[in-house]
């Protein structure tokens, strides 16, 4: 099915004001926010990554939002833009990944649960590539729910969050190798962090042109309920350092932890992102949800597990009759 849209519209106007508002006051309120305000010890409690997993259903609030959205999309056009006819979604699997190793502490419980061996990641690599798959990034898929690029056959995208170390070490030299493309979310406050890419790793695979760099905000903080002044920061911020650092345009974007509302939605797209992640199961990526798109966790599966297991995903929408929000 195809439906007449040419652009995101914005829920409301109010969100464009205070941001503008809200920027101002950051200089008081960064030192707050960074010295212990709640949003930082919230954080802190909330380290752990694996807490992701339980973001696997889209708030409520969001999806009485998209369904509005939805309602409206379509019937307001600028008049400088000629009217296209765009996909209503496209059926394009995003799968997630942390690490990318060979954990050696046997006692690091996160690294391990969030881990995939690189024998493991090779082997994905071969089994779509054999199938068929062609490899996409975050910007390839928002230009084709644009109407400016067309939808291969059999697409697929992998990316990559938190820009670990090891993304440089064992991941990157394995997409290079096979020639795909992926994505990697990078912690903007992050980088040269001991567990880490460098600047220098970066500009390195910057410059060879096959990875996408996306923004996971400045301090990887959960954005779900939390003040304007900090999300906004977040957010912004974490676009501005990540485009200096790479001199590239960095137009995607991953909720940490998973965790979204409509006031974190409406920061990303006044930003200037055209586009964000997040780690609710699904692979039909809608228009109505270019900026909560779906992403799956591939695990260990390989060769025909793997293919099988891509065939029988289910997008995990909730019903506004039944919901079943996080908390």
């Amino acid at each position: 099915m195809e439906v007449r849209v040419l652009f995101w519209a914005p829920m409301k106007g109010f969100i464009k004001i205070t941001i503008l508002v809200g920027f101002m006051l950051l200089v008081a309120g960064l030192a707050i926010f960074l010295s212990g305000s709640t949003g930082t010890r919230q954080q802190s409690k909330l380290s752990d990554e694996r807490i992701a997993v339980k973001q696997n259903k889209i708030p409520l609030e969001v999806l009485t939002w998209a369904r509005e959205q939805e309602r409206v999309l379509g019937l307001q056009y600028p008049s400088n833009h000629p009217l296209r006819i765009l996909p209503k979604s496209l059926h394009i699997p995003i799968l997630m990944y942390h690490y990318v190793e060979y954990v050696k502490d046997k006692g690091d419980t996160i690294r391990q649960s969030l881990n995939t061996t690189p024998y493991t990641l090779e082997q994905q690599i071969i089994t779509l590539q054999n199938d068929g798959y062609t490899f996409l990034n975050q910007q390839d898929i928002t230009a084709i729910l644009d109407g400016v690029k067309r939808l291969p056959p059999k697409a697929i995208a992998l990316t990559f969050d938190d820009g670990y170390r090891d993304f440089y070490t064992d991941a990157y030299p394995l997409l290079k190798k096979y020639q795909v493309k992926a994505t990697v979310y990078l912690v903007a406050g992050w980088t040269g962090y001991p567990n880490n890419m460098t600047e220098d790793q970066i500009k390195e695979i910057v410059a060879d042109g096959l990875i996408e760099f996306g923004a996971h905000t400045v301090h990887h903080a959960w954005l779900a309920g939390i003040p304007l002044q900090p999300l906004v920061f977040e957010v912004m911020e974490s676009k501005k350092m990540l485009e200096e650092l790479t001199g590239t345009s960095v137009t995607s974007f991953a909720y940490p932890y998973g965790a979204f509302d409509v006031a974190a939605i409406e920061a990303v797209h006044q930003a200037g992102f055209t586009s964000a992640v997040s780690t609710v199961p699904g692979i039909d990526q809608k228009q109505i949800h270019r900026y909560f798109f779906y992403r799956l966790r591939p695990g260990g599966k390989i060769g025909d597990a793997l293919l099988s297991w891509l065939n029988g995903v289910k997008d995990e929408e909730m019903s506004l009759d039944k919901p079943n929000v996080y908390h």
